[in-house]
């Protein structure tokens, strides 16, 4: 899962360029954001995958909290259809919202590091007499700028009512394997965060 990136811009005007997905279907445009919180979380940012193994159907429905399959499967198959989501020559659906972003946001801080917007930046160090302040104040150095350090949620992932998913979690490692990292050691090993009873009804499946 990505931890670099605890947090994702919801800019109202981008999402609805896409009349399609703003207009339609209420259930659908709620399982998109459920889609578009997973796929702010995983590495690559805005995959729903991990690196280059696309997570299937039953770890999304885990991962989401979205128990009826058939439901979820409809709605990607729309969000599709609208190209509100993607799937790449791997397989990996994607969320085209975020992956622009993350584009976008890329470059602008490889300008950043070079000084900002490359049509209008000085390549030229920043010399204090372009900074009037400094001028009399000699022991003065130019300020620079810091990038600050994004710290990652220390709590795991939990659901809209507070609870960690943890039936679901089981429920996506019996079927497809899938356990993250952040959710500690897995259910077949020592150490398993996971409810002993729910541990227990999953043991034998």
């Amino acid at each position: 899962m990505n931890q670099s990136n605890p947090s994702f811009p919801t800019f109202v005007k981008d999402l609805k360029l896409n009349s399609r997905l703003w207009t339609g279907d209420t259930l659908r445009l709620g399982i998109y954001y459920r889609l578009l919180c997973l796929a702010s979380e995983c590495k690559p940012y805005g995959y729903l995958a991990d690196g280059d193994s696309p997570y299937n159907l039953a770890s999304i429905s885990a991962m989401t909290c979205l128990s009826d399959e058939g439901q979820l499967l409809s709605a990607v198959q729309e969000l599709q259809h609208i190209r509100a989501i993607g799937r790449d020559a791997k397989g990996r659906l994607y969320v085209p919202y975020l992956v622009q972003h993350e584009k976008k946001k890329r470059v602008a801080q490889k300008n950043g590091k070079k000084g900002g917007n490359p049509n209008l930046r000085n390549d030229q160090k920043n010399l204090p007499k372009d900074n009037p302040r400094l001028n009399d104040r000699p022991g003065l150095q130019p300020q620079l700028h810091l990038h600050h350090q994004r710290i990652p949620p220390k709590s795991p992932i939990e659901n809209q009512t507070g609870e960690v998913p943890w039936a679901q979690r089981l429920a996506g490692f019996v079927s497809s394997g899938l356990w993250m990292p952040e959710w500690g050691p897995k259910p077949n090993e020592a150490g398993c965060l996971a409810p002993s009873d729910l541990l227990q009804a999953h043991a034998g499946k």
